[in-house]
């Protein structure tokens, strides 16, 4: 009988000079936003007595909304970078406090459902590059980095990169050997500087090619966006290491914001 009445009221609506169908509402997608029985079977809605929230979709969508983040990310970079923050540990501003800063920009940024789907790093509990590293592992949000080029399309706006000593190279990646934390975190772990990734350019097949670094540099330059990070970061210097810090080898990678675990059918950031 419904179906009925449905073919019958499109019939009469067409018959009426095709002011639905035609003009106002040129197609079954538009007729459907004002028929409400028609509507369950709207392209991308639920089920026929299904019903989503407002609030369910909004939050949704506010967490998976990549171009939101890049967004935030750029906007939050360029504040902090017109404040010439010089580096200085005991501020907060050294690479890992840099990290911290926009870190806790997206976290109060996030709409406070979406928040709740996420964990981040305490700044007085998870202080050093190092200490956040393994944070990041033991929550299953950490990507060892032995082929650079391999793992380069990992990298995105919100991306957090680690990187080695200066001038070193390591193979055989561990978490032991990258942070230490079986002695305290100490400075004989690998990584020494970390950073967030506020921008990527690619290549005509997808793939990335340079992004832009916002971190905490070094005593000589206030905290900043860097954007030579590629596969040959110089060409006067062709050793230095892919999508490298400089000559900083990249050895590891998380995404900024971490789903919880159990957690489905919300895309992190």
């Amino acid at each position: 009988m419904k179906g009925l009445l449905r073919g019958l009221l499109i019939l009469l609506l067409g018959a009426a000079g095709g002011y639905y169908l035609g003009t106002e509402y040129p197609n079954i997608t538009d007729l459907r936003e004002k028929i409400p029985f028609l509507q369950s079977e709207k392209e991308g809605n639920s089920e026929p007595g299904e019903q989503v929230s407002d609030s369910t979709a909004q939050m949704a969508a506010s967490c998976a909304e990549d171009e939101a983040l890049h967004a935030k990310l750029l906007s939050v970079s360029t504040s902090l970078e017109a404040m010439k923050l010089p580096y200085v540990a005991s501020k907060g501003q050294d690479c890992s406090g840099i990290y911290h800063k926009m870190k806790d920009s997206v976290q109060q940024w996030l709409p406070a459902d979406c928040a709740d789907h996420y964990l981040f790093p305490d700044y007085d509990l998870i202080r050093s590059s190092r200490q956040i590293a393994d944070w990041y592992y033991e929550q299953g949000n950490l990507t060892l980095v032995e082929d650079p080029m391999k793992e380069r399309n990992k990298i995105k706006p919100g991306s957090v990169m680690f990187y080695s000593k200066p001038g070193k190279r390591y193979t055989n990646l561990s978490i032991e050997l990258l942070t230490a934390k079986n002695q305290n975190y100490s400075s004989i772990g690998a990584i020494m500087h970390i950073g967030t990734v506020v921008d990527v350019e690619k290549d005509e097949k997808g793939n990335v090619v340079q992004y832009t670094l916002m971190h905490g540099r070094n005593e000589r330059h206030p905290a900043s966006r860097t954007d030579f990070h590629k596969e040959v970061q110089s060409k006067s210097n062709p050793n230095l290491p892919a999508f490298g810090n400089w000559s900083q080898q990249w050895v590891a990678i998380a995404d900024i914001a971490t789903k919880k675990r159990g957690e489905e059918g919300i895309e992190a950031p």
